[in-house]
């Protein structure tokens, strides 16, 4: 067993990216001989396991007391199962790193700094009240909603995210077609970047959110106290009569707001809150498919 003075030469194992087990071709896996002294003990593993254990509960432990909103993301994406393309996960983070400048100043939640540790400097990790932001990369999953009131907070309105992945980047302006090389990606509005937008009846196209006979859900974190509108452009198939579109509804915690309905290409909503509540809003299509092209919320009044 060496002693603390002494320097121990790790064993460096290289392996190659095998587009399953996302390796690091030029980072060596480090092995270190005899790091723990189980001479004489007769059962080993049992040791090694309790000293992980022990390292991982001090750890955690010191985590949580420093920074538990990085914990709370963390432990999210462990518990959520991921059946994701590598080569959709590898392609996102790439962009970000080799394509920084299109981006600007960006900001990355802890899931997708794990993924860019190798461009990107801590400098670029997400924090509540992020400000002058240019763009804001997360994974929805990790369940931190408080990054959607900074994407709203920078006006971060178009969100475009590597299709079955969920990973997602928003910015001020559509990012240039090139961004992401061959990585498929999808656009959306930053106002459904929390949504569930995969199941039935539910698609995303070049020009937005196709609803086919089902609801769509949103969420929002409690918005500072004022008065707010939606403004959310829809197309729909043309009627030859004057009916409803389609509605928009508001629920601020177990209260549901009246519901808007529209005949045109325009859903709006002003309601109000106390800077408390949580908010639940839908869209709904009366003709199907109806578009989702553009939503936008903005603070037409304050307290």
């Amino acid at each position: 067993m060496p002693t603390a003075t002494e320097l121990v030469e790790p064993l460096a194992l290289m392996f190659e990216d095998d587009g399953s087990i996302p390796n690091n071709p030029r980072l060596a896996l480090l092995i270190y001989r005899n790091a723990i002294d189980v001479s004489g003990t007769p059962d080993r593993e049992s040791v090694i396991e309790a000293v992980f254990a022990l390292i991982s509960v001090s750890s955690t432990l010191g985590s949580w007391r420093t920074n538990p909103l990085a914990v709370q993301s963390i432990a999210g994406e462990m518990v959520t199962p991921h059946a994701w393309p590598r080569a959709q996960v590898h392609g996102f983070a790439e962009a970000l790193g080799k394509r920084a400048e299109r981006f600007g100043r960006l900001y990355v939640d802890y899931g997708v700094a794990s993924l860019t540790f190798e461009w990107l400097r801590t400098s670029n990790n997400w924090h509540p009240g992020v400000k002058s932001a240019d763009a804001i990369a997360f994974h929805p999953g990790s369940g931190v909603l408080r990054i959607l009131e900074d994407v709203l907070a920078n006006g971060l309105d178009v969100c475009t995210r590597a299709t079955r992945t969920s990973l997602t980047v928003c910015t001020r302006e559509p990012l240039p077609p090139d961004t992401f090389g061959d990585t498929k990606v999808e656009v959306v509005p930053a106002l459904f970047a929390f949504s569930v937008l995969s199941q039935r009846g539910i698609r995303v196209t070049p020009k937005g959110i196709a609803l086919n006979r089902v609801t769509v859900y949103a969420n929002l974190p409690p918005l500072p106290a004022g008065t707010y509108e939606f403004r959310v452009q829809i197309e729909a198939p043309p009627s030859p009569t004057e009916r409803t579109v389609g509605e928009i509804a508001v629920q601020i915690e177990d209260r549901l707001l009246p519901i808007s309905k529209t005949t045109g290409h325009e859903l709006t909503y002003r309601f109000t809150v106390d800077g408390k509540q949580a908010i639940l809003w839908r869209v709904t299509p009366w003709i199907s498919p109806l578009t989702i092209t553009s939503a936008r919320l903005e603070r037409v009044e304050s307290p």
